[in-house]
């Protein structure tokens, strides 16, 4: 765990309990939204490296507009 992430972590702690429960959600949430993207990233490039187009993608330009943001 990077230095950032655990002060974050450090000043939730002392936060109220029902709203460190809301923002373990958010970060939950977030945590797996990028593992989806990740996983659909993936494939996508494998899809494209074993020559089967550009996976859930519509083109290149927007596989590489989805790598661009993560």
């Amino acid at each position: 765990m990077n230095k950032l992430l655990e002060q974050a972590i450090k000043e939730a702690a002392t936060l109220p309990e029902e709203q460190q429960e809301e923002l373990a959600v958010r970060i939950l949430d977030e945590v797996h939204q990028r593992a989806a993207l990740d996983r659909e990233l993936d494939n996508a490039i494998r899809d494209i490296d074993e020559g089967r187009g550009v996976g859930p993608f519509e083109s290149i330009g927007e596989l590489k507009v989805a790598l661009n943001k993560s």
